[in-house]
């Protein structure tokens, strides 16, 4: 072959490289604006976790118009431990269209929501608890038949989405929520939290294409309309990802219709709340406060009444009251009863789905169901300092989502914490975003000097990255394998692990599965930062880690939290703790093992009894002594919602105990049976309603989403759709570095193109011809 004809191969599988690489690219790009369309479009698969509720309504057609919320109410009444809601949230079709809108919003991550109702114009339509799949399917046939309709689903416990279809041009829709709760009890103080925001969802793992599926009278792909794809780690993150909006284009969106008067609730605003609380605690108060808002209170005989002082808020940060007792005031023991009467039907036809596994089930007509809520005040601490050597591992979330004030408050809370250290303890300090790096390579013990160096670690970070979290459990779960001789010093340390991030992600199933797995003897506590932390990982985590959680939502609040903690966590004060329900009968409770309370952490138990008790005993030991408290129920006073607070407690353990044996399904049919017996949400039951007169004829339907606030505080880059920044996943890392490979490989193929030419054809050496 002569040198002519090898140049002139050569040059032909350069130019057959430079093809392939081209239609790679092109293939690329294709294949990610269909992924692109494809998160766009509406899909309904299974659901997730959210933030401030947020109308969701892509167009078919590509059409960016905004539904706009026009306002949203909390309406709640508190009464001793109990807590009543109703949510209320107004929205118009201001387009000349027909329009399906999908809506996400967060709750109380303890709620148990028990009643829906949308208005549409002058039509009222109440909601029917039914098995998911059986309430998707009523939805989608009365979509096709051109009634209006809602379906209410839960994503995570703390986060459920809202489809309303067939919305008329010009037509107001109130959707009206209802859930029960009860109070948080920490630190001698009562508190009471509204979710109104998310922090945006950190999204691990690979990207899967979703199959197209039958659901009901059509076919769609598992694919919600979120910013982030589904992956292999979280098969729902297009559900969990709702876009959002920053604080400055939010204003600008309220100001774009003219002057904002923050004293006047305007209909034309967007993102914003009201909110009235009526507080009966039954006892006097010695104070009621809301740290991150301006309110205002009105005592009237044994109530009070609140409100924000201005006529709306934002919804870019949660609200939280707080009150505390006078002093020897606080209730030392309390039960709450309810009593109910079921007709003994748990499904009915149509409940379940056909194509289901779960069966049709019944309780025996006309039984009455006797339910408590325990309460009970563990005895005043004595305060004794610490003796046994500790072992404290620091854990910090340094991911992008905690950029702002959040990374203030995380720094200023680990440094409380290394000022709390003795020279008895041993420590280490580990960060964690994209990435996990200790700060020692084990612990060391608690000198001055290796404090001071952590000190300076801790002024130094920075929030960028991803919240690859796993890997820092891993780390800090588990300790290095040590020589005998200092394993077994090391193993008569308590060793306790302080995790500081804002909860930020959306695989938290998996995490709680390795927590369970690899606790060993670490306790794990969580401290919540932020303006919208993710309070159901946080809680959950703790509750797995067997340890404590607790919240920071401003640097004013850092060190009395942290100090608070670690008083705490300096023993637990009442131990082997037993409880007796005397003439019950039969009784089922939970928790159903009672764990050790720390100072200022109360016992809650729900129970469900055959008759009434009219003694309940709790037995522990208390500094080394005998404890014992009786209660006396008072079954005269019936309390409204704590029979659904027990069945609410009920499949909380059984998704626990899933969690705890690795099958997430495992008890799917009793859950089922359950909430649609107490007739409220979880994750195999949805509300539906359904208009019974057909009213879109001809017209076609389209879909828009609207953004959700950005929490306060937050300097984190807004979310874009299908590629997010920094903290939110790695698609778009994957993306960018495909593109730039790509065209670093035409580069480098157009030089060796350019290179042959010349040496074989110079009149292509330049200088014309």
């Amino acid at each position: 072959m002569s040198h002519a004809t090898k140049n002139w191969d050569k040059t032909c599988r350069l130019e057959l490289l430079c093809s392939a690489l081209l239609v790679w690219g092109l293939l690329l790009v294709t294949s990610l604006s269909q992924a692109s369309v494809a998160s766009s479009t509406q899909t309904l698969g299974q659901s997730t976790e959210q933030g401030s509720g947020s109308l969701m309504v892509s167009s078919v057609a590509g059409d960016s118009r905004e539904l706009p919320r026009l306002n949203t109410d909390f309406s709640l009444r508190v009464s001793g431990m109990v807590v009543q809601a109703t949510v209320t949230q107004v929205f118009i079709n201001d387009s000349d269209q027909w329009l399906e809108g999908k809506y996400v919003f967060p709750l109380p991550s303890n709620s148990a929501v028990n009643g829906l109702t949308i208005r549409i114009g002058d039509r009222l339509i109440e909601g029917e608890i039914k098995e998911k799949q059986a309430a998707r399917k009523i939805f989608l046939k009365a979509r096709a038949q051109g009634k209006k309709a809602s379906l209410v689903e839960q994503q995570r416990p703390n986060m459920f989405t809202n489809q309303v279809t067939n919305i008329a041009p010009g037509e107001q829709i109130k959707v009206e929520l209802r859930y029960l709760q009860t109070l948080r009890y920490d630190h001698g103080e009562f508190s009471l939290r509204i979710p109104m925001t998310i922090t945006p969802r950190y999204v691990p793992g690979h990207t899967r294409e979703e199959p197209m599926v039958e659901l009901g009278v059509q076919k769609a792909t598992v694919q919600g309309g979120g910013w982030a794809f589904n992956t292999d780690q979280v098969p729902d993150a297009s559900f969990v990802t709702p876009p959002q909006r920053s604080v400055a284009e939010l204003e600008m969106v309220n100001r774009g219709v003219g002057p904002v008067n923050d004293d006047v609730l305007d209909s034309t605003l967007t993102n914003v709340a009201t909110v009235h609380i009526t507080l009966t605690p039954g006892f006097e108060l010695a104070s009621l406060t809301s740290p991150f808002h301006q309110i205002s209170s009105e005592k009237q005989s044994d109530n009070y009444t609140i409100s924000t002082k201005k006529p709306w808020v934002l919804m870019n940060r949660d609200f939280v009251l707080r009150w505390r007792p006078v002093a020897n005031q606080a209730p030392v023991a309390a039960f709450f009863s309810e009593s109910i009467l079921f007709s003994g039907n748990v499904t009915d036809e149509g409940d379940v789905d056909e194509d289901n596994d779960v069966e049709e089930g019944s309780f025996e007509a006309g039984k009455v169901e006797h339910h408590g809520l325990l309460l009970v005040m563990p005895p005043t601490q004595i305060m004794t300092q610490h003796l046994q050597s500790r072992e404290l591992v620091l854990v910090i979330d340094t991911s992008g989502s905690m950029a702002g004030t959040s990374m203030e408050q995380a720094k200023q809370a680990l440094l409380v914490a290394l000022e709390r250290l003795s020279d008895k303890d041993y420590f280490n300090v580990i960060e964690f975003n994209s990435h996990t790096y200790p700060l020692f390579d084990r612990s060391v013990i608690a000198n001055q000097e290796n404090i001071n160096k952590a000190k300076r670690k801790v002024l130094s970070l920075q929030a960028n990255g991803g919240t690859e979290m796993r890997g820092a459990l891993q780390m800090a779960l588990m300790p290095p394998e040590l020589p005998g001789a200092e394993e077994e010093k090391v193993s008569t340390r308590v060793r306790q692990v302080v995790f500081i991030t804002d909860g930020s992600v959306s695989n938290e199933e998996t995490l709680f599965t390795y927590i369970v797995n690899n606790v060993g003897k670490s306790r794990l506590f969580t401290v919540a930062i932020g303006s919208a932390p993710n309070g159901y990982f946080m809680k959950k985590a703790a509750q797995f880690g067997r340890g404590l959680y607790t919240s920071i939502g401003s640097v004013h609040e850092v060190r009395s939290t942290m100090s608070a903690l670690f008083e705490k966590i300096s023993k637990p004060l009442l131990v082997d703790i037993s409880v007796t329900f005397h003439n019950a009968g039969l009784t089922e409770y939970y928790p159903t093992k009672t764990p050790d309370l720390y100072a200022d952490q109360p016992l809650m138990m729900y129970v469900k009894l055959a008759e009434k008790t009219d003694t309940v005993t709790i037995q522990g030991e208390y500094e080394g002594r005998y404890w014992q408290q009786d209660v006396v129920p008072n079954w005269n006073a019936s309390h409204e919602g704590v029979g659904t607070l027990w069945a609410r407690q009920k499949i909380e353990y059984l998704m626990d105990e899933a969690v705890r044996q690795g099958n997430s399904d495992q008890f799917r049919q009793e859950i089922t049976l359950l909430a649609i017996h107490y007739k409220i949400m979880s994750r195999y039951t949805s509300f539906v309603a359904v208009d019974k007169t057909p009213s879109r004829l001809q017209s076609n339907l389209v879909k828009r989403d609207i953004p959700n606030s950005m929490p306060a505080g937050s300097t984190q880059p807004v979310p874009s759709v299908a590629y997010p920044n920094t903290a939110l996943g790695i698609n778009g890392m994957v993306v960018s570095g495909s593109l730039l490979l790509f065209l670093g490989l035409l580069i480098l193929c157009w030089k060796q193109d350019r290179l042959v030419l010349r040496t074989h054809y110079p009149i292509c050496q330049g200088g014309g011809v």
